[in-house]
Formats: C-alpha cells, sequence, structure tokens
C-alpha cells in the first residue's frame, strides 16, 4: 500500500483490479490476468480471493508447485473455510 493512500482507495483499486483480472482470464488474456493479480498482491500480499485465482490458474496449466504454493499462502494467512484446505 502507498503511505498516502488509506483502506478505502486500496480496496477499491483492488476491487477494479479483481473485475479486470477476472475478465482479462475469461477472454483467454492470462498474460494480462497474472500481470493484474500480481498488482493486487502487491497492494495486499495475503488477499485470499486473488492467491485462491493465481492458484487455480497454476493447477489448469499444470504449474502444480506453483498451485500449491498460491494455496498454501492463502490457508496460512487465511485458513477458515474447509475449501482452503481442500484446495491443497
Amino acid at each position: 500500500m502507498h503511505p498516502m493512500q488509506n483502506a478505502g482507495e486500496s480496496l477499491a483499486e483492488i476491487n477494479a483490479l479483481e473485475a479486470q483480472a477476472a475478465q482479462a482470464s475469461q477472454s483467454g488474456r492470462d498474460a494480462d490476468a497474472l500481470k493484474l493479480w500480481a498488482r493486487i498482491l502487491e497492494i495486499d500480499p495475503v488477499h485470499a480471493r486473488t492467491l485462491t485465482a493465481v492458484g487455480q490458474h497454476a493447477f489448469q496449466k499444470g504449474e502444480f508447485q506453483s498451485a500449491r504454493r498460491a494455496f498454501q499462502r492463502v490457508a496460512d494467512a487465511h485458513g477458515t473455510t474447509p475449501q482452503q484446505w481442500v484446495n491443497l
């Protein structure tokens, strides 16, 4: 988070980036989606939905170690729902 940026601005930026990443992913623009997800993680390194999306993307591409790392970060940071542990 930028020093002058407040939590509300960060949340609004994350929400906008999430929408753009979802659209890019659904349109098959994987490189664009990955850049957008990376930007979200710069703002919030443990953003659960983004880490889950990154993990799912990696898993679908057969990149199982990358998927596991993303899912492990979600479980370590949040670990409040069974699905977060099932993904591992």
